[in-house]
C-alpha cells in the first residue's frame, strides 16, 4: 500500500509505481559487474545463468570429464550439497579442467604446499577425486582458486571471496 502527500491530505493510489532506493545495487562497467549484496542483486537482475546449481548430470559429466580417477561405483551427485554443485558450475564456466591443464596443476598445488593427490591411469596422470565430503569440497576449493597462502604470516587460508584488491 502506498499513501501520497495530496495537497493536505494523504490518498491511497490505484495505479502501479517504481520507489527508487537511495542506495547503488549494482555497478556495471563493460563486462564487470560490481555489487555489495548479492540478494539486492538478485531483486534487480536475473543471475541464475552465473549462481546456480549443477544438476545431477552436469556433476556426473563434471566427475568422467577425464580430469578425474574416481573409485568405482563413486557418484559426486550422491552428495546432495548446494556448496559442491555452486563450485563444480563455477569451474565448468571457468573451463579449466582439461587433461592438457593437470600439470600445470600439480605445479599449483606444490607451490602452495597443498595435497593434491594423483593417480597413474592407462590414459596418462588424473587427479584423484576423494570419497568424502570434506574433501571434494577441500579439492574443488583448490580448482577454483580459492585456497592461498598470506604473505603475511605464510599459513594457508580458504578464501570466501573472488573479489580481486589490485
Amino acid at each position: 500500500m502506498l499513501f501520497l502527500d495530496s495537497k493536505e491530505t494523504f490518498s491511497h493510489i490505484t495505479y502501479g509505481g517504481i520507489s527508487i532506493g537511495s542506495k547503488i545495487t549494482a555497478l556495471i562497467h563493460d563486462d564487470t559487474i560490481t555489487f555489495g549484496n548479492f540478494n539486492t542483486l538478485r531483486r534487480v537482475f536475473n543471475m541464475d545463468a552465473y549462481f546456480r546449481d549443477a544438476t545431477d548430470s552436469e556433476l556426473d559429466s563434471f566427475q568422467d570429464n577425464g580430469v578425474f580417477a574416481t573409485e568405482t561405483g563413486f557418484k559426486l551427485s550422491s552428495f546432495d550439497d548446494t556448496a559442491i554443485r555452486r563450485k563444480v558450475t563455477l569451474l565448468n564456466q571457468a573451463g579449466i579442467l582439461e587433461v592438457d591443464n593437470i600439470p600445470s596443476l600439480i605445479i599449483a598445488a606444490q607451490e602452495l604446499k597443498h595435497s593434491l593427490e594423483t593417480k597413474q591411469t592407462n590414459n596418462g596422470v588424473r587427479i584423484v577425486m576423494p570419497i568424502e565430503k570434506r574433501k571434494v569440497k577441500l579439492l574443488l576449493d583448490f580448482l577454483d582458486s580459492d585456497i592461498y597462502i598470506s604473505a603475511v604470516n605464510g599459513k594457508k587460508y580458504r578464501s570466501n571471496s573472488k573479489r580481486q584488491i589490485d
